[in-house]
């Protein structure tokens, strides 16, 4: 059998994103930013229960326009995390598999992200900048 260059399964070549596939990526992605969070999370913690000047680090960093940015595209992923693992809680009830409702299904944890990731931003800081 002769070896020839061509991928084993249809790729990207082939397939355009679309948004189902591009929702998936994107959830596998957010859990790593949530793994960043929570190890974050703890080492602040860390900070608090040791009363060391990493506290301090932590308050000046979230205090800058930086540290708020960050924090916020946090948010962001976490809501959007929650978002599509409901969805799939959802999925594995064996409900909602019809195309028109896994793209509306779609569209509102993309909307949903962006709505409670303002709302928590701004009970957080009171306003944006």
């Amino acid at each position: 059998m002769k070896n020839k260059q061509r991928p084993l399964s249809p790729h990207l070549q082939i397939y355009k994103p679309q948004l189902t596939s591009s929702l998936s990526i994107f959830h596998r992605f957010s859990a790593l930013i949530m793994l960043g969070g929570v190890l974050a999370l703890i080492g602040f913690f860390y900070s608090i229960a040791m009363k060391s000047e990493l506290y301090a680090c932590f308050s000046s960093a979230v205090a800058m326009l930086w540290g708020k940015a960050l924090l916020s595209i946090f948010i962001l992923f976490f809501w959007f995390f929650v978002g599509t693992s409901l969805r799939y809680l959802v999925w594995d009830t064996g409900r909602g598999f019809e195309l028109k409702n896994v793209y509306a299904s779609g569209f509102f944890v993309l909307i949903m992200s962006v709505v409670l990731t303002a709302f928590s931003v701004l009970a957080l800081w009171g306003k944006l900048a």
